[in-house]
């Protein structure tokens, strides 16, 4: 079967004897492997999305599910990245030479795609397929080797703090009246606020205690203190504490 035999199907529950709506999006994996779901839109002008595992058939009128219970309403889902009917999409090679555009997909009656074929009666070799996105299809090259997943964007590394990005404020000299003895005349200085390695008194940090971090946290000089996926304990509080990091600690805490 090709996907223009599901695309504008209605859908029927066998259970309930309920038509359920009519296809009109279909759903494939990132790397056009296979089809994942259909989505159909419901006299009401509901969106339902049944996952190709729950298909019991594929009719020459009509897609057939068990029951509505493989029907989920779509609002009611988490948000998913998949490659929406790619028909019309365009395909291009990694080194950004245009093929075509896909004309029609054939699959098997696992739901896995067979044939991809482009305008032109141009067909893609499956296993070149590099990548797929709402609009484009990326293949490989005949001479191509490097994997795109390669390719991927590097988190930035945090920027060390310098002397110039520490504001340090001095405070005036307090002194004693002019008009007192000079023996009883006393100078006090207030002192600069300096970084210390004083431990705070934080309360309330027992809920976090068994929680694992769930990122990289960093002292003053760009040093890990408490390495990502580290099972917080009383000692690993204190070193956050002393670092004042404590509340970073609580955030990035599951």
């Amino acid at each position: 079967m090709n996907i223009k035999d599901i695309l504008n199907k209605p859908v029927l529950s066998l259970y309930e004897g309920e038509l359920i709506g009519i296809i009109d999006t279909i759903w494939f994996d990132k790397k056009l492997k296979n089809l994942v779901a259909i989505e159909l839109v419901s006299e009401d002008n509901l969106r339902f999305v049944v996952h190709t595992k729950n298909i019991y058939h594929v009719g020459k009128n009509a897609v057939t599910i068990k029951n509505t219970d493989h029907a989920d309403l779509k609002e009611n889902l988490e948000p998913f990245d998949y490659v929406k009917n790619p028909i019309g999409n365009k395909v291009y090679t990694i080194n950004g030479e245009l093929k075509g555009v896909i004309h029609n997909i054939e699959l098997n009656d696992k739901f896995l795609i067979t044939k991809v074929n482009l305008d032109k009666d141009i067909e893609i070799d499956l296993a070149k397929i590099a990548n797929c996105s709402k609009n484009t299809i990326l293949i490989y090259d005949e001479n191509t080797t490097i994997n795109v997943n390669k390719f991927k964007f590097l988190a930035k590394p945090k920027k060390m703090k310098t002397k110039k990005d520490i504001n340090v404020t001095t405070l005036p000299i307090i002194s004693e009246p002019e008009q007192a003895d000079d023996e009883e005349r006393k100078h006090i200085v207030l002192p600069i606020p300096t970084l210390t390695n004083e431990q705070k008194i934080v309360n309330n940090t027992s809920f976090i205690l068994g929680r694992k971090v769930n990122k990289d946290i960093f002292g003053l000089n760009n040093d890990i203190i408490v390495k990502k996926n580290t099972k917080i304990t009383q000692q690993i509080i204190k070193n956050a504490s002393r670092f004042g990091k404590l509340k970073e600690l609580m955030i990035f805490s599951e």
